[in-house]
């Protein structure tokens, strides 16, 4: 007994130090993801994996499943998912056309709130309308809608996005503009472009500078049509495709830098000829974004809205050697609307693909950057332990609008 030390190390001692290092290690889990986080964003790196551990900053799309994910946009230059509505944060202009009937006053809906102005006897009207209460009545007579000016039609070489939807009146004739943002002194410009229906064939035309392009079939007048003219970013902004109720019928390839330097019309061209006749609706432009597309396409069944989605991100899955027992995460989080974590903002550890999830509490250590957030979860013990294949899922709720710029995730027991 004479080797018993005279200070005994009590049993509520050690169980503090054991406290204090299991906080430890949580700190230094965090910071490796934070680390890893900031590597991949230094050095444009896209997802990787770590020992028990996958980290991505969402350099491009390969770590998110997209067909188990909703109302996903990805961001491509700014490399984050945000949840806002349909391209929303992509959209400088929409024109719903709603109003009074006979009212001459066109409002648009986008964050930029451009001035749209009436000329002649351009008004909304209810005789014939896609969505909401009227459409943009245009008689052929010199009317036709003014936009002006401004640094959101200076696309570059990036992709961008006219659509709207439109109804032909029989009896027109010639070359009728559904828009045109070309230079009224050159309109040979090639950097600017117009979409055009022609009542001598029937078909829709596009114009990039003097260059023509006409529509594989016909349209039908006294009926409404979609209209699409897409500028995709690859190839330097080369690639110009229209399409018309969502088949592509015009491809023209033309490389340019697009910038808009005037004035630009609806339902005319942009010296005031060729005016349309008939009704416009739901017109749209988008700036950065091909809108998501890339090939036929379905077009929309309601008007747009600019209301934020709610979003479900779902990451590629990821093989464990074992089954694990344990996870956390950590998030890089931008709530651009007012979010309160577990309730707005949701993250989910699953270890079976996705049959069954674990709901992790999620807290603000602090700012990643300015208005960016670190969320992270803390090791949480993981509700089945079936399985080796792991995803982890984001959930925003309650139409707050969020981006999510970066996820990590680590595993074990």
């Amino acid at each position: 007994m004479s080797n018993i030390p005279s200070e005994v190390v009590s049993t509520a001692s050690i169980e503090a130090d054991i406290t204090i290092n299991q906080a430890d290690i949580d700190t230094n889990a965090n910071n490796i993801g934070i680390l890893a986080i900031r590597s991949q964003i230094d050095n444009s790196n896209s997802i990787f994996n770590l020992d028990k551990a996958v980290s991505d900053e969402y350099e491009d799309e390969t770590g998110v499943d997209g067909t188990a994910s909703l109302n996903e946009t990805y961001n491509s230059s700014g490399d984050y998912y945000t949840n806002s509505s349909a391209y929303g944060a992509f959209t400088t202009l929409l024109a719903h056309m709603d109003g009074t009937d006979d009212a001459q006053v066109f409002t648009d809906s986008s964050s930029s709130g451009h001035t749209i102005t009436a000329n002649g006897d351009a008004k909304t009207e209810n005789t014939e309308k896609k969505f909401g209460v009227t459409s943009a009545g245009l008689d052929g007579t010199g009317d036709y809608l003014g936009v002006a000016d401004s640094s959101d039609w200076d696309f570059g070489t990036g992709a961008f996005v006219f659509d709207c939807w439109f109804f032909a009146a029989s009896g027109g004739a010639g070359q009728l503009y559904l828009f045109d943002t070309r230079i009224p002194t050159d309109i040979k410009d090639a950097e600017l472009i117009a979409g055009i229906y022609d009542y001598t064939d029937s078909k829709i035309h596009t114009k990039v500078g003097n260059i023509e392009s006409t529509a594989s079939s016909t349209t039908t007048q006294d009926a409404w049509h979609h209209f699409a003219l897409v500028v995709d970013a690859s190839g330097g902004g080369s690639n110009v495709n229209a399409y018309v109720d969502g088949t592509k019928l015009i491809t023209a390839t033309q490389t340019f830098n697009y910038v808009a330097i005037e004035d630009w019309k609806i339902g005319a061209a942009v010296n005031a000829t060729g005016p349309w006749k008939g009704y416009i609706d739901e017109f749209r432009v988008l700036t950065g974004s091909n809108g998501g597309i890339t090939g036929n396409f379905t077009p929309e069944t309601s008007a747009y809205s600019l209301a934020a989605l709610d979003m479900t991100l779902i990451s590629e899955s990821t093989t464990a050697a074992v089954a694990p027992t344990a996870g956390r995460v950590v998030i890089v989080h931008k709530p651009v609307d007012a979010t309160t974590l577990d309730t707005d903002f949701i993250a989910y550890l699953s270890m079976d693909n996705g049959s069954t999830y674990t709901t992790l509490s999620l807290t603000n250590i602090g700012e990643y950057s300015t208005g960016v957030n670190i969320l992270v979860s803390g090791k949480t013990t993981l509700t089945s332990t079936s399985g080796v294949t792991l995803v982890v899922k984001s959930v925003t709720a309650n139409a707050k609008e969020q981006q999510v710029w970066a996820t990590y995730f680590m595993y074990g027991a």
